[in-house]
């Protein structure tokens, strides 16, 4: 059986020990693990060293994609066009991370989740299996916006739960939970937890009723 090889379009550029793995196309003027570096105004402080980007078989990196070192990328990982994944992330296996993504640090992606187009990933949130991300959406991780020096270190990204689907245009703010299988409508801000098999909308999001097992 004949083994598939990596394609690498032009342009692109891969730092030293990064790991492709079989059968995984990589389009035009992407980086493929490009180190961290602040210019001394970071608050977050960067590790001296991270360990190599690692793309696993058949996934497809879009033109101008910025993979950062440090990333576990899984198998058949789609990622679109100007996406950026930051340091320490891991994507699971069949996810699907859209156009102009960005994907900040120490974020977990899960297995066959959909992120669209122009999402903000902050960094530490998680997205479980099978989550679905709208185009759009905004996370934050910190709800003081760096003006508290008592919540500074404190940075807790949301938590979307397996299965769960945001609308486009939603806003999640920092450290809130999306439970299981639950449902945000388009344009809601989400200050407060959703419990798991809820539709919660508006600003605030508020829950406005449970999913039962044949749909709304």
């Amino acid at each position: 059986m004949k083994k598939e090889k990596a394609f690498v379009g032009k342009n692109v550029v891969v730092y030293p020990g990064t790991r492709i793995g079989r059968n995984v196309t990589v389009f035009d003027n992407a980086v493929l693990g490009r180190p961290p570096k602040g210019a001394g105004n970071l608050s977050r402080k960067l590790k001296e060293k991270y360990p190599p980007l690692e793309i696993g078989s058949g996934s497809v990196i879009g033109a101008g994609a910025v993979l950062y070192c440090g990333t576990r990328i899984g198998r058949n990982v789609l990622i679109g066009d100007l996406a950026c994944v930051r340091e320490e992330c891991v994507v699971g296996d069949f996810a699907v991370i859209g156009r102009g993504t960005m994907v900040n640090y120490n974020a977990r992606i899960g297995k066959r989740a959909k992120i669209t187009d122009s999402c903000i990933i902050t960094g530490n949130m998680v997205v479980g299996d099978d989550a679905f991300i709208g185009m759009q959406c905004v996370s934050t991780n910190d709800d003081y916006m760096g003006k508290s020096r008592t919540h500074a270190r404190k940075l807790l990204g949301p938590v979307v739960g397996n299965g769960a689907a945001l609308g486009a245009n939603s806003t999640l703010l920092a450290g809130v939970r999306i439970g299981r299988n639950s449902i945000v409508g388009a344009g809601s801000v989400v200050t407060k937890d959703v419990p798991p098999n809820t539709v919660a909308f508006g600003n605030p999001a508020k829950p406005v009723r449970k999913i039962g097992g044949s749909g709304f």
